[in-house]
């Protein structure tokens, strides 16, 4: 009966010990993270075109370089995005004489299947080394995410304006934006 009375005195202690031990439950945390990539477009090859013009009329009034001896400007562009072309403007860098006011400048930038932006503009008078003529986009291109190879074009008609291409060198640059 001893032995009984110990082994109940017993299983009550350690019932009572293990009753009054604190639950011990399992929690569960999060750890977030948050990223904000902005939409960017890179220029990651810029490749200069020539401006070519056709020998058998004389005198010269176009060049450009879809024209024999013409190639187009090539641009690589890496975008995390989809993105809009818009055509901003036309510069003369160096020239041996004026562009006279009406000469009309065209532009397009395409990729490999097709025209992407399209745009003109006039020379509202006479336009020299260092002067922009605003570009008015006909048609406003895209890329797609990723890397995109472009070809630029630019035609320079002098011929409404009244004037001729000189012997010399002549050297344009096309500016436009990529928006993410």
């Amino acid at each position: 009966m001893i032995l009984r009375r110990r082994i109940l005195a017993c299983s009550t202690l350690v019932a009572g010990i293990l009753g009054l031990a604190p639950a011990i439950y399992a929690q569960i945390f999060d750890a977030k993270f948050l990223a904000s990539i902005p939409q960017i477009c890179q220029e990651t090859v810029n490749i200069g075109g020539t401006l070519g013009f056709n020998p058998t009329i004389v005198p010269i009034q176009v060049i450009g370089s879809e024209l024999p001896r013409g190639a187009a400007a090539q641009i690589e562009v890496d975008c995390n995005s989809d993105a809009q072309i818009i055509l901003d403007n036309v510069t003369v860098l160096s020239a041996p004489n004026e562009d006279p006011g009406g000469t009309n400048y065209d532009v397009s930038v395409q990729n490999a299947i097709g025209i992407n932006a399209q745009g003109d503009g006039v020379a509202p008078g006479p336009i020299g080394p260092g002067q922009s003529v605003a570009l008015n986009t006909t048609q406003i291109g895209g890329v797609a995410p990723g890397v995109n190879e472009l070809d630029v074009d630019l035609t320079v008609d002098r011929g409404s304006g009244g004037g001729d291409f000189i012997a010399g060198s002549y050297e344009y640059q096309v500016q436009f934006t990529i928006t993410p």
